[in-house]
This record gives C-alpha cells, sequence and structure tokens, in this order.
C-alpha cells in the first residue's frame, strides 16, 4: 500500500516513542516455526498480546491522552471501544487522572467490559454498531464538555501505534513484507508511515470478510459504512473506516 504522510511524520513516531516509553513494553519479536515452515519463509510475530493492556491499541491512547494531559485531566476523555482501545484509554486516563467514559456496543464481550470497569472507567452500552456508538459517545462529549477521541481517528492514535513497527525496523532492518490486522485502519497508517521511510517493507493490511468496511472504503477511494460486522474477531469488527487512516494507508 502507498502512502500520504501529510498528517503523521516519522518524527511524529519517534516523538510518539519517547513519549509513551515508560508506559509500555518492548514487546518481543519472535519466529513461528509452524507458520515459517507453512509458507516455506521466515515468519515472525509480533506479541504485543504482552503489552500492557494485551494490545497494542495502548500506544495510541497513551500517546493521545499523555499529549493533551492538562486537557484530559480537567475535562475527561469519551471514546468508542469493543474492548481493546477501550483498555487502553482507561489505563492512559487513570496515569493522568483524568475521567474516562467508553462507549461500548451492546453485544462487546463481558470480560473487555468488566476489565475496562476495573480500570475505574465508566462503561456506557449503546447500539449495536460501532457507528451508533460513536454517535451516543459525541453527544456525551458535547453535552458534558469531555475530549471525544476516535479509536483510530487522531494523528496522536496513528503516531502511537506506529510505535511497535519502530521497535520491528530496530531488531529486523531488513524485512521484506508486513502483515497488519485491520479494524479501523490505524495501525496499518502506522505500519505504512514506518515502512515506507526506514525497512521499505510491503506492508498488508488483512481485514475480516465479515467485517470489511476499511477495504471497501480502500477499494472505492473514499469512506465506506458497511452498517454491521459479522466476525468472531471483535477487536477487528469496524463498521466503517475514518478519513485519516484512509488518507495515509
Amino acid at each position: 500500500m502507498s502512502s500520504s504522510l501529510d498528517n503523521v511524520s516519522l518524527l511524529d513516531v519517534f516523538l510518539a516513542k519517547a513519549r509513551i516509553g515508560s508506559y509500555v513494553k518492548r514487546t518481543p519479536l519472535v519466529e513461528s516455526r509452524l507458520l515459517s515452515k507453512l509458507i516455506d519463509a521466515r515468519v515472525l510475530l509480533k506479541l504485543e498480546n504482552l503489552q500492557v493492556t494485551g494490545s497494542f491499541k495502548v500506544r495510541g491512547a497513551l500517546n493521545f491522552v499523555l499529549s493533551h494531559r492538562d486537557e484530559v485531566a480537567s475535562r475527561g476523555v469519551v471514546t468508542v471501544s469493543t474492548g481493546n482501545h477501550a483498555l487502553g484509554v482507561a489505563y492512559a486516563a487513570s496515569i493522568v487522572g483524568g475521567e474516562a467514559v467508553v462507549v461500548m456496543p451492546r453485544d462487546a464481550p463481558k470480560e473487555k467490559e468488566e476489565a475496562v470497569k476495573g480500570l475505574g472507567t465508566r462503561v456506557v452500552l449503546f447500539g449495536s454498531t460501532t457507528r451508533e456508538a460513536i454517535l451516543e459517545a459525541e453527544r456525551i462529549a458535547r453535552e458534558r464538555g469531555m475530549i471525544f477521541l476516535h479509536p483510530a481517528g487522531s494523528p496522536e492514535i496513528i503516531a502511537g501505534a506506529a510505535t511497535l513497527h519502530l521497535e520491528i525496523a530496530g531488531e529486523e532492518p531488513g524485512v521484506t513484507s508486513v502483515v497488519v490486522p485491520v479494524g479501523s485502519g490505524g495501525g496499518l497508517a502506522g505500519a505504512v508511515i514506518v515502512h515506507s521511510e526506514i525497512t521499505g517493507a510491503r506492508v498488508y493490511g488483512v481485514q475480516a470478510e465479515g467485517a470489511q468496511s476499511f477495504y471497501q472504503s480502500w477499494l472505492r477511494g473514499e469512506t465506506v459504512s458497511t452498517g454491521r460486522a459479522e466476525t468472531v474477531a471483535e477487536g477487528l469488527a469496524s463498521t466503517s473506516a475514518h478519513p485519516l487512516t484512509l488518507g495515509i494507508s
């Protein structure tokens, strides 16, 4: 995939790395012998499941919250997530002492809901799609004067997510292909920014067939909403792409 990097630069990624470094783990990059054998190529896995909240999403959430520390502390932040981004925002808000509200679709995983509440964050269950949840989160932000944070639609989110690819580039500068799972496209955009500038690796975005809003948007060159997402991979169950991530990827 090609890149249009007007909104987020490689410098932004390095600044994000410095900003969030003391709050996240440098996760291991390990070879999968099984996958390597299956495709007859060396396959490495970036184990972000070992990250402080169990997902790379915390990188972007931290970068946003720490970039707006005083404002988040005074006004609070409201966001939308089926789980991983919510945990990241909850963790980040707890660091700066700000209030966090997470709007989740009603069918979000119960264990993710409880984990977010465990970090002292209020959870609002609303709607059956991500789009419906976003509209509710925007309403809450307006009524309460809180900051609305889209799960993929801010430069700070993308730059934070991209820091994991700085780690990959540092350990494996000769990498030729990078495969990234895609929901709203924040992680994919981060990969494109780093690898287009540093390693030259080809970036492949992979989206669930039952939740292909980003893929359809990429094909048409404009944001497309699929209305619903049908996939067991709840972390990828996005129903719409964001113009910012679509423009970079």
